[in-house]
C-alpha cells in the first residue's frame, strides 16, 4: 500500500475505537492506554508501507500488542502480566469483530445504559474505570464496606451488559 497520509488517517479513525479498546483491556489504565494509542498511530504510520492492504484492523492490533509487551517490560506493576495465550485469546475476540463500526455503536449503547444508573453508581464507576481507584477507596469514599461496593458493582456491569445487548441492532434484521 502506498503511504497517503489522507487513507492512513481514514482507516486509522475506522479502526480507533477497536485499537483503543484493545490497549486499554490489557493495561486497565486509561492515560496508558491513551499514551500507548498514541505511540501505536505514529508507528502504524512511519510502517505504512510494510502494510500489505488485506486487514488494517489485525495489523493495527498486532502492533498494538507489541506495544504493551514493551510497556509491560518497563513497568514493574506489570511483572505479572498476562500470558502470551492469554493475550491469543484477546486477539481472538477482537479479531472475531467484522468491522470497526460495532465498537462505535457498543460505546455509544453503553454511554446511553450509564446514564440508567444512579449518580452513586455512576461515580463508582468512574473512579473504578476512570481513575483507577482501588475497591476498598471507593467504598471509604461512599461511606460503604468494601463487599456492598463490589457487589453493587457486580450487579450494574450484568444490567449495564442487558442494556447495551438491548440497545444494539440485531445482526442480521432487514437482510
Amino acid at each position: 500500500m502506498p503511504r497517503d497520509p489522507a487513507a492512513f488517517t481514514r482507516l486509522f479513525i475506522r479502526h480507533r475505537g477497536m485499537i483503543s479498546s484493545y490497549i486499554l483491556a490489557l493495561v486497565h489504565d486509561a492515560n496508558d492506554a491513551e499514551d500507548l494509542l498514541q505511540e501505536v498511530a505514529v508507528n502504524l504510520m512511519d510502517k505504512l508501507d510494510a502494510f500489505d492492504g488485506r486487514d488494517f484492523g489485525a495489523w493495527a492490533r498486532q502492533v498494538a500488542r507489541w506495544h504493551v509487551l514493551n510497556h509491560w517490560r518497563a513497568e514493574t506493576r506489570y511483572r505479572r502480566a498476562l500470558r502470551a495465550s492469554t493475550l491469543d485469546l484477546l486477539d481472538a475476540a477482537f479479531a472475531d469483530k467484522p468491522e470497526p463500526a460495532p465498537w462505535e455503536a457498543q460505546k455509544a449503547a453503553l454511554i446511553h445504559c450509564l446514564d440508567g444508573l444512579s449518580a452513586r453508581l455512576r461515580s463508582a464507576f468512574e473512579m473504578r474505570y476512570v481513575g483507577g481507584r482501588p475497591l476498598a477507596e471507593i467504598a471509604a469514599r461512599l461511606g460503604k464496606r468494601e463487599g456492598a461496593v463490589q457487589m453493587a458493582m457486580a450487579r450494574a456491569r450484568d444490567r449495564l451488559a442487558q442494556c447495551v445487548r438491548r440497545s444494539l441492532p440485531v445482526e442480521g434484521a432487514g437482510t
